[in-house]
């Protein structure tokens, strides 16, 4: 019965909305752009987006795992994705808008090339294609829950609803659909904070006394210990606000913005939206390490399980309803940034295609599917969620650092080539050679090491090489021409 409520209710908003968009779009004799909506979203549906596309596997079941291990302080996964939410809304997400680009590596070429633009399309893709992996597993975990089907089948046949989600009608259902996601996951969410307590077998207070008698009262402090902020919450902070902050899975949808002014007013939705959402499931994760039985099914599926023994069904239908809503929108657009930025950026570019927007638009959709099919076989053998993320995110914090020199700075395409593939190259070492334990540093995560390298070798390429005027200043000086010439 639960399992028929959730079903019905993600193919009914889905399959509704896709076509009350497309009857609106012919009646207004509009032809929909598949991957910015023609530039057209408000401010609400802009921030709504962006809180829900950064509210998947690691705010919903990564979160709820990594209690296990460090307790409440796992709520730092928000706490970065909130810094990252306003350097978006502040800073990166205003620059594509004002660029009018459709891709992060089309930003990139106007500063430093083709070459530099294919490098961090490649880049790029990659790690937005592991996340949409672990999207995936995310998604089966919550069906799997709900059925006796494994979660590797469950991740399948979450997969096709989530293609179906992002097929039907592209950026623009995917916005509305959030703002209905929403309202029902967020209503759920408090509903069972309110009660939960009342629904586990010795209340909250034989969650406290469990972690007193157990010595692990740290686990109940949202600051936990020195150790895990400098394991685990600094990195977490760098690589995301560093990484996320200029990857096509977010800025994907500050692209389909009216305005700049839009980007500037969606922060508060999104970062109330993103921000808000792990206290509870945080929450859920340490509740369930008290309880004997739950503790036995491990940290993967410990929490969810424990809404789905614990709650009335009435709830558990409510909350992996909305909990659905935000893993298939956060698949949507973690499996169309990839797609756009391999027909975009890789296919368009290195094939010199002449094709129109509605011949891309039609590859976009033909990758979205192979995509779609390959993430759901790979999310079968995903390490744990919040490691991952973090590990793939560090691969992404010297695109942050080079689009900021060459905005602001010096656009020097071999400066940006040596501190890229520098960088890119040290964090391979670090992760796949015994040189940090040679060097004693076994504890220095790669967040750190690729911020180092992105500042030191970064600085050091754009004093040494030779490079053109910043971006924005030579815009800034052609504007000022161009006023001149009018006057």
């Amino acid at each position: 019965m639960v399992l028929s409520i959730v079903i019905v209710y993600e193919l009914l908003s889905v399959v509704g909305v896709g076509l009350l968009i497309r009857v609106l779009a012919k009646r207004r004799g509009e032809s929909e752009d598949f991957v910015t909506a023609n530039r057209s979203l408000s401010a609400p549906v802009i921030g709504v987006t962006l809180g829900l596309t950064y509210l998947g596997s690691l705010h919903v079941f990564g979160v709820m795992e990594l209690a296990w291990d460090i307790g409440f302080a796992a709520i730092w996964v928000s706490v970065a994705h909130v810094a990252m939410i306003c350097v978006i809304c502040l800073a990166s997400g205003r620059w594509v808008r004002k660029l009018r680009v459709a891709t992060v590596p089309q930003m990139i070429e106007q500063l430093f090339g083709k070459r530099v633009r294919v490098a961090t399309s490649c880049a790029n893709a990659m790690v937005v294609f592991g996340m949409l992996t672990m999207e995936a597993q995310a998604i089966g975990i919550v069906l799997s829950t709900l059925t006796p089907l494994s979660i590797q089948a469950s991740a399948v046949i979450g997969g096709v609803i989530g293609l179906f989600y992002v097929l039907f009608a592209g950026m623009k259902e995917i916005g509305i659909i959030n703002l209905i996601n929403t309202v029902v996951m967020f209503s759920g969410l408090i509903v069972t904070g309110l009660t939960l307590g009342g629904y586990l077998p010795n209340g909250w207070e034989g969650v406290q006394a469990y972690y007193e008698t157990s010595a692990q009262l740290d686990k109940l402090s949202v600051l936990g210990n020195p150790a895990v902020i400098i394991a685990f919450g600094i990195p977490t902070l760098i690589s995301t606000v560093f990484s996320q902050g200029i990857n096509q899975q977010g800025l994907q949808v500050m692209m389909a913005a009216k305005s700049e002014r839009t980007v500037y007013k969606s922060l508060p939705w999104a970062a109330i939206i993103n921000g808000s959402f792990t206290i509870f499931t945080v929450g859920i994760g340490v509740a369930a390490l008290s309880i004997p039985e739950l503790q036995a099914l491990g940290a993967k599926v410990g929490g969810p399980m424990l809404i789905v023994n614990y709650l009335p069904p009435w709830l558990v239908a409510w909350l992996c309803a909305g909990f659905l809503g935000a893993l298939l929108s956060t698949f949507a657009t973690n499996v169309m940034a990839p797609a756009t930025l391999f027909i975009k950026d890789i296919y368009v570019t290195c094939s010199g295609s002449k094709d129109s927007e509605a011949e891309q638009a039609k590859k976009i959709r033909i990758t979205i599917v192979v995509l779609g099919v390959i993430s759901i076989i790979s999310s079968f053998f995903l390490p744990e969620m919040v490691a991952g993320a973090n590990w793939l995110f560090s691969f992404l914090v010297p695109i942050f650092w080079v689009a900021v020199y060459g905005l602001f700075w010096k656009t020097s395409k071999k400066a940006a080539e040596v501190t890229l593939f520098g960088t890119w190259i040290i964090n391979l070492i670090w992760s796949f050679t015994p040189l940090p334990a040679a060097l004693g540093m076994e504890g220095v995560l790669n967040s750190y090491i690729t911020l180092a390298c992105s500042l030191v070798i970064g600085v050091v390429a754009n004093l040494a090489l030779p490079g053109g005027e910043a971006l924005f200043k030579t815009m800034k000086a052609k504007k000022a021409e161009a006023l001149a010439a009018a006057e």
